[in-house]
């Protein structure tokens, strides 16, 4: 979920490709329809305002809390520290994701405002420029060069294959994503977008600096900096890269995974952010909705035969090893341990 074309040197699928959402999604509503689900599947598109908002506090709490362990108990807790701030950074960035398809908040102004007064300004991003470019990723899905999200698989040294750790290692060292994951859209955006981060900055730096000392505001500003350089950086490329990377592109379900669903979610997908099929199949259902809708759409034959990963990181059907799903012709759900 980023801002700028990100292609990188290796295997590509046709630019011309397009994906055909309309008709999975239509054969898939028309399912829902026929079973009696309509009433429901209506009201899953309904914003949930009072959980959205709960989320986000509970976000902010837990990095106020990580900061706080480091600066009243010992700075040796900082790694546990900062890879509480990175996943929460990226659980508001999830949010933000849902604010710009309108799920967060009633009301287009008042989503869009409170989505970037809580979430995005703190994270240097620009509502409008990450939305336009979020929305272009969705029309765009799995286009070379079209798609601003899309990342090319990297071509393997001669005689070897990649492994998960490999493909892994090298996005997370590409300058340009990195830089991405620090700065956002602080210097794509218009002039005064910078002012806005900066205005936000100023208040809450200030405020910590009248409450807690000048220190301590500026140990929050270091804590939040090198954790969006670090933690939230591994965070968001390891997200990203199993969203898409090592699929077929043609269509949502040949090209997107669903994640697993378990403890480690709260790190690496927040606030359901692991439901990426359904997400991209229905992208106006609010994240907080989306695990019933997944429930509804799984006797679905098409659906069910998606890429559902159940374990992140062991076993056949795990997230990592879908991640190699291009270099075989079996599919990464059925392919024999390792």
């Amino acid at each position: 979920m980023t801002t700028e074309p990100r292609q990188t040197e290796g295997i590509a699928p046709s630019p011309g490709l397009v994906m055909p959402r309309g008709k999975e999604v239509r054969e898939l509503r028309e399912y829902l329809v026929a079973q009696g689900h309509e009433e429901q599947l209506t009201g899953l598109g309904v914003p949930r305002p009072a959980r959205a908002i709960l989320e986000v506090l509970e976000t902010w709490a837990l990095i106020l809390g990580a900061w706080a362990l480091c600066l009243h108990v010992s700075w040796f807790l900082l790694p546990v520290a900062l890879v509480l701030v990175g996943s929460r950074q990226r659980a508001l960035g999830n949010r933000l994701h849902d604010a710009a398809h309108g799920n967060m908040l009633k009301g287009r102004v008042l989503n869009q405002r409170v989505a970037a007064l809580m979430c995005g300004l703190p994270l240097f991003e620009d509502f409008e420029t990450y939305r336009n470019a979020h929305l272009r990723h969705h029309a765009y899905l799995g286009h070379a060069e079209k798609d601003p999200d899309y990342l090319s698989v990297p071509e393997a040294p001669a005689g070897r294959v990649h492994s998960a750790w490999s493909l892994y290692v090298f996005f997370v060292k590409d300058a340009r994503l990195w830089r991405d994951s620090i700065l956002a859209t602080l210097f794509r955006a218009p002039v005064a977008h910078r002012w806005r981060v900066l205005a936000w900055w100023t208040g809450v730096l200030g405020a910590f600096g009248l409450l807690f000392g000048w220190g301590a505001a500026l140990s929050f500003a270091g804590l939040w900096l090198l954790s969006k350089m670090t933690a939230y950086h591994l965070i968001k490329i390891f997200a990203e890269i199993s969203d898409h990377i090592g699929l077929e592109p043609g269509t949502v379900l040949g090209y997107t995974r669903n994640h697993p669903s378990n403890w480690v979610s709260f790190f690496l997908h927040p606030h359901h952010d692991n439901y990426h099929v359904t997400h991209h199949l229905f992208p106006r259902i609010p994240l907080a909705n989306l695990p019933r809708m997944h429930q509804l759409l799984l006797p679905v034959s098409q659906y069910a035969e998606a890429h559902h990963c159940e374990r992140y990181f062991r076993g056949p059907r795990s997230l990592v090893k879908s991640w190699l799903h291009f270099q075989t012709e079996r599919s990464p759900l059925d392919a024999e341990p390792s």
